[in-house]
């Protein structure tokens, strides 16, 4: 039986505490509970469709589950973060992370460059690269309600887009377009590809990051790795699944790394379908 997305958030609350709140509304329901470990998606057997409402306005979901995600995983960017991932001082595997992706994509930008985040959650990425690159014209897309009133509190300096690049007018192009964990939740590959084209300059930079399909993990697992529930979640990809995604909308890679069970890759235009 299909799966169906339940509940985004599970930082904080543990699948027992789910099942508690689920049991309050279901009475001696039988059910599966199955959870994304990147983007902490629950989902149960679609017979359950009317917990969707009942999960997300229950209380525990506002206020420890999305709280927790906030402050754990998306630390708020300060001065001391900014010194601290500067110079490089013993570092979280989270601040490690996003300090390795400044790392590749600050030397692509030059003085004035336009910068998108596009799925920039709350804003924490973006953010640190503004603080770096002042100069810079960042902006941060997020489609997400809770995350994007979280990412407009915390920082009101960056520039919010808050429907999906798909959906609206194009922007003037972008430098620098940056898709970190996001292209393994789109279904339609091949339009997301296009509507980032649409918003590239012709000499710009995709960097794109995702899990790795290619990991021992990935092999071992099989679907059930970071568990994914596929194909009803999310798909997993491999540099070359995502090169000739990319090679088919007149995309070349420039440089690409594997670090841990992610890996980034750097596109470009080719010369000859750039417009």
């Amino acid at each position: 039986m299909p799966y169906f997305k339940v509940h985004k958030f599970k930082w904080g609350t543990s699948e027992e505490n789910y099942r508690r709140i689920v049991k309050k509304e279901h009475q001696g329901a039988v059910f599966d509970v199955v959870s994304c470990r990147e983007c902490r998606a629950f989902f149960v057997k679609e017979t359950y469709k009317d917990l969707v409402s009942y999960v997300e306005s229950h209380p525990i979901y506002r206020s420890e589950t999305i709280r927790h995600w906030f402050d754990q995983s998306h630390f708020l960017v300060t001065e001391d973060v900014c010194r601290r991932i500067a110079v490089n001082e013993t570092l979280s595997p989270v601040e490690a992370r996003y300090r390795q992706h400044l790392n590749r994509v600050t030397p692509l930008l030059k003085q004035e460059s336009r910068f998108m985040d596009v799925g920039a959650n709350v804003g924490t990425f973006a953010a640190l690269l503004a603080a770096q690159r002042p100069h810079t014209v960042v902006h941060a897309c997020e489609t997400n309600p809770a995350f994007l009133v979280e990412g407009q509190t915390r920082y009101p300096h960056l520039i919010w887009v808050d429907e999906p690049l798909t959906n609206r007018a194009k922007l003037e192009p972008f430098d620098v377009l940056y898709v970190s964990h996001v292209i393994e939740h789109i279904w339609d590959l091949d339009g997301f590809v296009e509507a980032l084209l649409a918003h590239l300059r012709p000499d710009g930079y995709l960097m794109v990051a995702t899990p790795d399909g290619d990991h021992p993990s990935a092999k071992r697992d099989g679907t059930d790795w970071w568990a994914y529930i596929v194909p009803h979640h999310c798909q997993v990809l491999t540099l070359l699944s995502l090169d000739r995604l990319m090679v088919r909308h007149g995309l070349q890679r420039i440089d690409h790394a594997t670090e841990g069970e992610e890996f980034w890759a750097l596109y470009q235009p080719t010369p000859n379908t750039a417009s």
